[in-house]
Formats: structure tokens, C-alpha cells, sequence
């Protein structure tokens, strides 16, 4: 599809240059070759109305003739386009029975003008083939660079389109994985509510207590496909809707908060949280987001930081940005998935069976921070464990 696009884009760029090519340049063909003609009618005319003969242009070849009020020749002053006796003779009477002293001769590649002086009339004519020559040159050289102007064209746009699609491909093949991934997600639970559903249906007759271990697993299952489904629907609508309506948030309460909140969490699991939150602090932003970012790496951070683990949760100012900064003890994430982490549906590969999820959670943050201008940077080592970094503007 990308390809075909890509294809598309080439060929309309280069019909839209070809087509003004061929427009600018016909005009130009067009007002040359009628500049020309002036040139040469203004040229004859100052011929014949001069008493004596003045020069021309080198390569335009001019006759110059006298003839009296019947088209009998008088004298031929000058044959510059080589014509016989009988030529000039059948030229003057063609010419004096058109309307008009000056115009084309009919049938022949010459301009004519004449004008009367008493008895005798002076007349001119001029080979257009000089008019040919230079418009057949002309166009020789429009030619060639039409042809150098779309072929530049054609390979500058192909490469620019190519570079212009090429966040329109990643969107692409993202969201093509987006929808695998999440097939693939879902396609667990599924099986195992159609497995209970066949299990619960093969005894019609038993009460739910009896069936209590199946109706607790399928409700187990919906649960976990409804919050796949739920993440699913909050990366949409970050990637859908315009900026969000941007407003005061007190960050040190909100941060405060929201770990106060997850303490209780941290405690059943042993893990001790120390949270270092600097007062006064406020950024511009969406609050009810902002508080969804700040959950999702607390909630993280207490899965991943081990028994006996310990989560500290810093807010500080430096220079004119609020930074967020979650540190927990545990596993170190390593290299290798270290750069992933925040796309979607990544998850570990040393946490995959161990800690339920669907890798949805970083991408989700991630978003929320994108939204904000901000910026977030993990960090992780075995000696200190891993560290998310939030870095927002503070006003």
C-alpha cells in the first residue's frame, strides 16, 4: 500500500511540473513567434518608408521591389530571396489584390508590405524561414530542458516522498503489529472462556457453587480482556483526538497523592516506598492524564520491585522543568529491551510468565508525555536497579 502510494504521489507530481511545463513553454513558443512577426512587419514597413534602402537583420533575407500602379516592375532594388523576373512579376499582382498592405502571402513562407508614393509602390518581402529557423531552435532547446526539468522532477519527488512516507509507513506497519498484538492478546483469554463455557454447558444441572472454580475463571479472564480492551481504547483516542485542553495542575499534590495511594499496595508486598516531593511545583497539562502517568509507573515499579524491594518516588525542579523521577529495586531490564519498552505490547522477556500484563502500560505513558512536550528516559542496571525519568516544562 505504502508503495503504491508512494508510486501515486511520483506520477501526480510529475503530470502537475510536466503539465506546467508545457504550458510556460508553449507560451513562450507562442509569444516568441508572434514577437518575431512584429519584428519582421515593423522591419519591411521601415523599408518601404524610407527612401532609401536601410539594412536587416543578417539572416532574414528581403526583397525590395518598385512597381507601378498596374504591378508592373520598375526596378528590383533588392533580391535578397533570389526570385526570377516572373515570380517578382506574379508576387506584385498577388500582393496588390489582397485588402490589407501588409500581411502572409498565401501558400508561401513570406511577409509582404507595400506603400504608394505618388505613382510608384515600394514593396518588401521577407522569408519567414527565418522565423522557422529560430523557433525550430527555439524549441530544440525548450526541449531539452523540459526533459531535464522532469527528470529532475521526477527524481527529486521520489525521494522526497520517499523520505515524507516514511512516518506514514511506521504508523503503518505500527499499527498493522498494533493489531496483531492485540489479536494476539486477546485471543488467550477467549480460548479460555469458550474452554469454561464448553466445561460449565456439559453440566446444565450443577449449581454455581459446584461450578464456582470455572465462573471464577471466566471472570477472571472478562476482567483482563476488559482492561486490555480499556488500554487499548485510552492509546486510541491519544492517537485520534487533537491536544487536550491544557490547564493549571499542581504537580507536588498530585504526585503526593497518588503515591499515598499506592503505599497500601507497596506495603502488602512488602516493599518500602519513600517519596521526596518538593512542594510548589506546577505544570500546564491535562490533570486526569498526568495522574494516569504518574499510576502506571508507580504501578510498575511496586510489580517489578521485588520482596523487600524499595520504590523511591522523587519531584524536583531544575531550571525551568518539573522532573518525576521512580526508582525501584529488582530485576534490571536488560539491554536488549531496554529501547522497546515503551512501544506497544513489549513486554520483557524475563517477565513474561512471571508478572501478568499486556505491554501496554509504558506505551500508554509514554503518549501522555509526548501530548505534554515533555520527555521520559528509562534507565536500568543491576546495581541500581531501574529509574523512569519524567521531564515536563514548569511554569
Amino acid at each position: 500500500m505504502i508503495e503504491n502510494l508512494h508510486i501515486k504521489f511520483v506520477k501526480i507530481s510529475t503530470i502537475i511540473v510536466v503539465s506546467i511545463l508545457i504550458f510556460i513553454f508553449g507560451m513562450i513558443c507562442i509569444i516568441r513567434s508572434h514577437q518575431i512577426k512584429i519584428e519582421l512587419y515593423m522591419m519591411l514597413n521601415n523599408i518601404v518608408g524610407m527612401e532609401t534602402e536601410i539594412a536587416s537583420k543578417k539572416d532574414i533575407n528581403i526583397t525590395l521591389i518598385l512597381v507601378d500602379s498596374d504591378a508592373n516592375v520598375i526596378d528590383i532594388v533588392r533580391n535578397g530571396i533570389s526570385f526570377d523576373k516572373d515570380g517578382i512579376d506574379k508576387l506584385a499582382k498577388t500582393v496588390l489584390s489582397y485588402d490589407n498592405n501588409y500581411g502572409q502571402m498565401h501558400g508561401q513562407p513570406l511577409i509582404y508590405c507595400y506603400k504608394k508614393d505618388g505613382d510608384i509602390i515600394k514593396m518588401a518581402f521577407a522569408d519567414r524561414r527565418y522565423e522557422y529557423d529560430y523557433m525550430a531552435s527555439l524549441m530544440g532547446v525548450l526541449l531539452i530542458i523540459f526533459v531535464i526539468c522532469v527528470f529532475i522532477t521526477y527524481v527529486v519527488s521520489k525521494k522526497l516522498f520517499k523520505n515524507a512516507l516514511v512516518p506514514v509507513q511506521e504508523i503503518w506497519y505500527k499499527q498493522k503489529r498494533f493489531i496483531a498484538d492485540a489479536s494476539h492478546e486477546m485471543k488467550t483469554p477467549i480460548a479460555v472462556l469458550l474452554a469454561n463455557f464448553s466445561v460449565l454447558l456439559s453440566k446444565p444441572y450443577d449449581t454455581i457453587e459446584q461450578q464456582r472454580q470455572w465462573v471464577e475463571s471466566s471472570k477472571e479472564e472478562a476482567l483482563n480482556m476488559q482492561k486490555l480492551v480499556e488500554s487499548m481504547l485510552i492509546l486510541a483516542r491519544n492517537d485520534t483526538t487533537s491536544q487536550p485542553e491544557m490547564k493549571l495542575v499542581y504537580l507536588s499534590d498530585l504526585v503526593m497523592s497518588c503515591a499515598l495511594s499506592f503505599e497500601a499496595v507497596a506495603f502488602e508486598k512488602n516493599i518500602t516506598m519513600n517519596p521526596q516531593i518538593a512542594t510548589k511545583i506546577y505544570v500546564k497539562g491535562d490533570e486526569q492524564a498526568l495522574r494516569q502517568l504518574v499510576g502506571i509507573l508507580l504501578d510498575n515499579a511496586v510489580k517489578y520491585a521485588g520482596d523487600k524491594g524499595e520504590i523511591n518516588v522523587k519531584l524536583y525542579k531544575q531550571d525551568n522543568k518539573a522532573v518525576l523521577q521512580i526508582h525501584n529495586t529488582g530485576k534490571a531490564i536488560s539491554k536488549e529491551d531496554l529501547p522497546h519498552i515503551f512501544e506497544r505490547f513489549y513486554r520483557c522477556s524475563n517477565v513474561r510468565s512471571s508478572i501478568s500484563g499486556h505491554g501496554l502500560g509504558l506505551a500508554i505513558a509514554y503518549k501522555i508525555v509526548q501530548i505534554h512536550g515533555g520527555k521520559i528516559i528509562a534507565q536500568s542496571s543491576e546495581e541500581n536497579g531501574t529509574k523512569m525519568n519524567v521531564i515536563l516544562l514548569r511554569i
